[in-house]
């Protein structure tokens, strides 16, 4: 019999035995990881939706103190864009653009929070190497604007009330910029929206834009 023993003259492990253990961790951790890595997706996930709610509720209370209008404010990446003298909408909206404040400014005193415009999973999917990275390995959308959704500012700019949708629950109000959730090596993927009803949920990107092009402004 082969039996390992160390200088205290307790039996120690052979190699044989090493190496079974060793693969049953490895074993485990393909298993788990699988696990692991879903559960922190839909985590993240559960989070986009919840900033869009909140979102949702500053809007509403903002109505509340402004005779039922939209909040009058502009998206922080059209606000940039139209800073760089690149055109957004057109005329008249670009110069009402350019004159108000940004919708994450505005709502400030109802959020109380600038993390509540942060999607965890926003980062530009043509630089993602790590598909388990956050957009703090990553250059966001956030990280250059300063927020991860983009609100109806054609509306708002037009002096719409929140009341005034005609179809609420087809009509969006909210969204992420980009198609930031799963289905990220094929594009487009899912978008998180909230619409004027304030209820919100994941949909595919090509039905985002069939929503906004049935209400244009």
């Amino acid at each position: 019999m082969n039996i390992q023993r160390n200088g205290n003259g307790r039996r120690g492990f052979t190699v044989i035995e090493l190496l079974v253990v060793i693969a049953i961790i490895v074993l485990l951790a393909a298993i788990l990881f699988p696990v692991f890595s879903a559960a922190r997706r839909s985590a993240r996930k559960t989070v986009c939706l919840s900033n869009l709610r909140q979102l949702g509720l500053a809007v509403s209370l903002y109505a509340n103190d402004f005779d039922g209008l939209l909040p009058f404010g502009a998206n922080d990446s059209s606000k940039a864009a139209v800073q760089r003298g690149t055109t957004v909408y057109g005329a008249p909206l670009d110069e009402r653009i350019a004159a108000t404040d940004t919708i994450s400014h505005l709502l400030y005193g109802y959020t109380h929070s600038r993390e509540v415009f942060h999607c965890p999973d926003d980062f530009f999917p043509d630089t993602l190497k790590d598909p388990e990275a956050t957009s703090l390995d990553q250059e966001s959308w956030y990280s250059i604007y300063g927020s991860s959704y983009v609100y109806d500012e054609p509306h708002a700019l037009f002096g719409q009330s929140l009341s005034g949708y005609p179809r609420p629950s087809e009509n969006i109000l909210w969204s992420d910029v980009g198609s930031f959730h799963d289905g990220r090596s094929v594009k487009p993927g899912l978008t998180s929206v909230l619409y004027a009803d304030l209820h919100a949920k994941f949909i595919p990107w090509t039905q985002r834009t069939a929503e906004m092009d049935a209400y244009p402004y």
